[in-house]
């Protein structure tokens, strides 16, 4: 075995995978203990890439003939330290094998996060927080790069955070759950690497809580109660919509409006909300069809778009089949129009 790995192309390892605080994988030189990935690409296809670290064999891959790029996740956790990682290539057909250059990797432990304390009304960091000015705590600290911080306060969890490869601080935001009475509270974190791998637990910081925030902290609670519920209502509204004596359609919410929209006596339709309108329009006793909401046509009869497609009614009439005051191309009182009936039914006169 060869650098030059007789009749076949050697593999390059590119580097090693891991997971950031969104899930996504990454490529650097380093990595945390626990499972490591490596990633590199194959010149030569259908062949088996084995990984060694120090001569001992961690992970596989396989590269087929429609391949190029491999990655392998190892098969045990990894402990913390310097490795030499080397790739070598095993043809399927002939068993030649072929080796890489060596990869230098560096493993290390997952680093214990730091709290700084909690925002103040200036926005500065401190272990005293008035709850009468700020409400609940705003609490932030630092960790390594790419990290899940878990935020506790005496024990109980109230709120997650994060790092990325940029970014060595994190904090969490307004949350009714960091809001407590006064007194004395012990906040420590802990900070996850490679979505699982578990840092020992930060050093504590004491937060003496002054004021009363209760009522600014009941405030931010119902306000986030009330913004789910109007966002529930919002995106689902009502299909069929509201009608009263004058076929008057609230359509519930701004997405969906009212998809049948209502109808009165002269077939006046509200047509519900601004998206959608009221697909169908509504019908009066003559055919007029509103056409629906502001997309769709609206009271007008008709409207622009729809024209009363489907109404029909005593006359016929027009090209989109008329109505009494349908929008369609002739339609009107007197049927006939061009085609003696429109286009889909109504009474013919011709």
């Amino acid at each position: 075995i060869g650098a030059g790995g007789g009749d076949i192309k050697p593999p390059v390892i590119e580097g090693l995978l891991f997971y950031d605080s969104y899930g996504n994988t990454n490529l650097a030189d380093t990595s945390v203990t626990g499972y490591v990935g490596f990633q590199g690409y194959s010149p030569q296809p259908n062949v088996e890439i084995h990984l060694e670290l120090d001569g001992e064999e961690v992970a596989h891959a396989q590269v087929d003939a429609d391949g190029y790029r491999w990655e392998a996740w190892s098969n045990f956790m990894l402990k913390p330290g310097y490795y030499e990682v080397i790739a070598i290539a095993t043809d399927w057909n002939s068993g030649i094998e072929a080796e890489s250059e060596p990869f230098y990797a560096e493993i290390t432990d997952v680093e214990r996060p730091t709290v700084y304390g909690v925002r103040d009304q200036w926005g500065d960091w401190t272990t005293v927080h008035d709850a009468s000015l700020v409400g609940p705590m705003m609490l932030g600290g630092s960790a390594g790069p790419n990290m899940r911080i878990e935020v506790f306060v005496d024990g109980q969890w109230i709120a997650d955070s994060g790092t990325d490869a940029n970014m060595d601080t994190w904090e969490i935001g307004p949350n009714p759950e960091a809001c407590f009475p006064q007194g004395s509270y012990k906040v420590t974190a802990y900070a996850y690497a490679n979505g699982t791998m578990q840092s020992e637990e930060s050093d504590p910081v004491w937060i003496d809580v002054i004021g009363d925030g209760k009522e600014m902290c009941d405030m931010m609670r119902n306000m986030m109660e009330s913004g789910s519920s109007m966002m529930q209502g919002g995106m689902q509204g009502g299909m069929m919509g509201g009608n009263d004596m004058f076929g008057n359609n609230s359509g519930g919410g701004n997405m969906q409006g009212g998809m049948m929209g209502g109808n009165d006596m002269f077939g006046n339709n509200s047509g519900g909300g601004n998206m959608q309108g009221g697909m169908m329009g509504g019908n009066d006793m003559f055919g007029n069809n509103s056409g629906g909401g502001n997309m769709q046509g609206g009271n007008n009869s008709g409207g622009n778009m729809q024209g009363g497609n489907n109404s029909g009614g005593f006359n016929s009439g027009g090209n989109n089949s008329g109505g009494f005051n349908s929008g369609g191309n002739s339609g009107g009182f007197n049927s006939g129009g061009s085609s003696g009936g429109g286009n889909y039914s109504g009474n013919s006169s011709n």
